[in-house]
């Protein structure tokens, strides 16, 4: 999560809560634009790039089979 106002990045990780506090200024426009946080996703690849291809390996269901 990233606060435009701060400059402040904070990452956000799915097994944690995270709280943020924060104040806002009436007289300061970037304390309370709609804009001032925005979420960051990273694309992250679920695969492996090590195959050992001696052992058995099974895909369920089949993602090539036509039905």
């Amino acid at each position: 999560m990233h606060n435009n106002y701060w400059e402040l990045s904070v990452e956000l990780t799915p097994d944690v809560s995270t709280s943020i506090s924060f104040d806002v200024n009436i007289i300061i426009p970037e304390s309370k634009a709609t804009d001032r946080f925005v979420v960051n996703f990273e694309q992250t690849n679920l695969g492996t790039d090590e195959v050992v291809l001696n052992s058995p390996m099974v895909v369920y269901p089949n993602p090539v089979k036509v039905r």
